[in-house]
């Protein structure tokens, strides 16, 4: 019974150990093919991944090589993005060159344009539009009154005073004869300025030169149009504006009443530029044969009243150096407006 147990025994351990043998000699070829193929596949996993670490190692430095391949090609695509920092690097350069080019064409463009524009505002001021034009300006009445009389026409026998003194601003106490040379030499000086020739009947206050004496004076001088500066006064303190007067029908013929209608047309006209450059109230144009100053006159004469001294704001309006610049400014707009 024994025996039989170390004889299964034997067989079992003989059996095992024939087994063993022969799957040892099935599987080892197996093995070492595997084991093999193992060894090739990790060693090209680490060829592999030698290359792809070596790759970006190289890239910097194997840049300029031509023998690298298509892999190591796609690892150099990324060295295109310094070619494109380098070409932003140059787009500052552009832009100063940009701003040198406006600045300059800004520049040149503002100069011309203020050079013609002052040019043409002085034009009229600097020419002598009103050359060859003569006007005689006639500041009314003197600082003493000469009552002696004399014919008022030429073709009347009637007698009127040589030349009073004026009125006397009923507010400012100032006599109009001194008012009257004021306003005179701011019209000469605006006429002069633009070429006219132009004649005072009077630069001073002491004179004494009757109203036949100041029309002779302007007849005499070839005189083409005469302006006899006055102020006017009223018994009532409320009447205020510019009146002027022309010569009237005096002595019927036809050539006096065209001359008439004429002096008045012009005064009509006269009468709206002072009263635009002033602001005064507009009152009329009279004809009228009372003045010896116009009847004796050989051109058109024609009596400005420029306001009222017996109105309280035109009182001191008129003794206003710029009120009286004004009238001036008004009457020299209407021979500019004949040129």
């Amino acid at each position: 019974m024994f025996n039989k147990k170390i004889l299964y025994l034997f067989l079992i351990v003989s059996i095992f150990i024939f087994i063993v043998a022969c799957d040892n000699f099935n599987n080892k070829p197996a093995d070492e093919t595997s084991t093999n193929a193992l060894v090739i596949i990790t060693t090209s996993k680490i060829e592999e991944t030698s290359l792809v670490t070596i790759q970006p190692t190289m890239t910097p430095t194997v840049k300029p090589t031509s023998t690298l391949s298509p892999t190591n090609s796609n690892t150099i695509t990324p060295t295109t993005k310094p070619t494109v920092t380098s070409t932003s690097t140059s787009t500052p350069t552009s832009i100063p060159t940009a701003t040198h080019t406006v600045m300059p064409t800004v520049t040149q463009t503002a100069m011309p344009t203020a050079t013609p524009t002052l040019k043409p505002t002085k034009t009229p001021v600097d020419q002598d539009i009103l050359s060859g034009l003569k006007i005689c300006i006639d500041p009314g009445h003197q600082i003493k009154g000469n009552y002696n009389k004399e014919q008022c026409a030429p073709w009347s026998d009637a007698l009127k005073t040589k030349c009073t003194s004026g009125t006397t601003g009923n507010f400012t106490g100032v006599d109009e004869y001194i008012i009257n040379l004021q306003i005179a030499e701011k019209i000469r000086n605006k006429l002069f300025d633009l070429g006219a020739d132009v004649l005072m009947t009077r630069q001073s206050h002491e004179v004494d030169i009757s109203n036949i004496e100041r029309a002779k004076m302007a007849n005499e001088y070839g005189a083409d149009i005469t302006l006899r500066i006055h102020c006017n006064s009223a018994a009532s303190s409320t009447a205020e504006g510019i009146d002027l007067f022309v010569r009237g029908k005096g002595t019927g013929t036809q050539e006096y009443l065209a001359q008439s209608d004429k002096d008045y047309a012009i005064a009509a006209d006269l009468l709206e530029y002072i009263c635009n450059a002033t602001g005064a109230r507009k009152r009329y144009v009279h004809k009228t044969d009372d003045y010896t100053g116009i009847n004796w006159c050989e051109n058109t004469c024609i009596i400005i009243e420029c306001g009222f001294l017996s109105n309280e704001k035109e009182d001191k309006l008129l003794n206003s150096a710029e009120y009286q610049d004004k009238i001036a400014e008004g009457i020299k707009n209407y021979f500019v407006s004949l040129h």
